[in-house]
């Protein structure tokens, strides 16, 4: 009887050892940082840890006595966890920590037990960082698509509107050309399908480009510039390229910028404007002044918005077109006064190889 009851118990030991060898290897083996943790005088004393819990909170010398605090930074925690473990209660929360320029997301999981007579608890704790940023990059997704719906609705209002106005004025012309001397209505013709142009190339830009850019190579402010200046008619216009800088840009996209802003010069400060393309002083980036009758301080916000011209002729998309680009390339763009009271662009946030 005796042998019997020796044997039960040895087989219920080593039952039992086997079951703590079992878990041990599962509490090692897991795949999610875990904690062992005694909990006593309000704080968490760590009696063991797993390879997870290494690899994602490293310190110098033995995990097992540590305080719970000093390994993992639980500062951004704001449920009272302790309590909770107190009390016996599982208790979820979440928490970041940032070093060398990089933060991490973490959800800590903590499940009180008893052990002994003891208290304790397990600390689980996920790495969230992937499916955080994964979670921005979709953000950021719906929000350039957003943009691009809106640019969308401005082009078929455009289309709608702007595009019927000198249609209309270049047929109802052509129904009164019918005898020689009549060519001041062929003039107004020309001028009206001179402005259809314009606006399709605009409206091309917008609804083919929107936002995006393509790789960022070496730019030569100068040499975009002056491409950009032999684009357009520039008529009794004069260009002052004042800069030898090279920085990164989509080099297509970069010359839209300029030949937008010297045709904005040439509409709003005459045929004779004065443009003058420099780095800034703080050397964070260039601008692009004119001499002209400039911007009020009260309207330089609403110049970028499309369809804010000041000219009969304009297209009003023209300086969307340059803060567009700008945002592209993660710019930063604003109106202030040239030199000579006119108007001046300035570009900052700009990358140089």
């Amino acid at each position: 009887m005796a042998g019997t009851k020796i044997s039960q118990t040895r087989q219920a030991l080593a039952s039992a050892d086997r079951d703590r060898h079992r878990w041990k290897a599962l509490f090692e083996r897991a795949p999610t940082a875990v904690a062992d943790l005694s909990i006593s005088d309000n704080a968490f004393s760590i009696v063991a840890v797993n390879d997870a819990f290494r690899n994602h909170f490293p310190i110098d010398g033995n995990y097992e006595g540590q305080q719970f605090s000093a390994v993992v930074d639980l500062d951004d925690v704001d449920a009272d966890i302790h309590t909770a473990a107190e009390a016996g209660t599982p208790v979820t929360d979440e928490f970041t920590i940032s070093a060398s320029g990089d933060t991490h997301y973490y959800r800590l999981r903590l499940t009180p037990y008893q052990y002994d007579g003891t208290r304790r608890a397990f600390a689980i704790i996920t790495d969230g960082t992937n499916l955080k940023r994964t979670e921005k990059d979709l953000q950021t997704a719906v929000a350039e698509l957003s943009e691009k719906n809106d640019r969308l609705e401005q082009f078929a209002s455009v289309v709608s509107h702007d595009l019927r106005n000198p249609l209309n004025v270049a047929a109802g012309n052509l129904e009164l050309v019918d005898a020689p001397g009549d060519e001041q209505h062929l003039e107004r013709v020309a001028s009206a399908l001179d402005r259809i142009e314009t606006l399709i190339d605009d409206l091309l830009t917008l609804a083919r480009e929107g936002k995006s850019v393509g790789d960022l190579k070496p730019v030569d402010l100068d040499s975009a510039a002056t491409q950009a200046w032999r684009s357009i008619d520039t008529g009794e216009m004069t260009l002052s390229v004042e800069t030898a800088t090279t920085i990164l840009a989509d080099e297509d996209r970069f010359q839209q910028l300029f030949e937008n802003l010297f045709r904005n010069a040439r509409e709003h400060a005459g045929n004779d404007v004065a443009v003058t393309v420099g780095d800034l002083a703080d050397g964070d980036g260039f601008f692009v002044a004119d001499d002209g009758p400039g911007i009020p301080a009260d309207e330089r916000e609403s110049v970028f918005e499309p369809g804010n011209s000041s000219k009969s002729t304009g297209t009003g998309l023209g300086l969307d077109i340059v803060r567009s680009v700008a945002r592209g390339h993660d710019w930063r763009v604003a109106v202030t006064a040239s030199s000579q009271s006119g108007a001046r662009f300035e570009f900052r946030h700009v990358q140089y190889p």
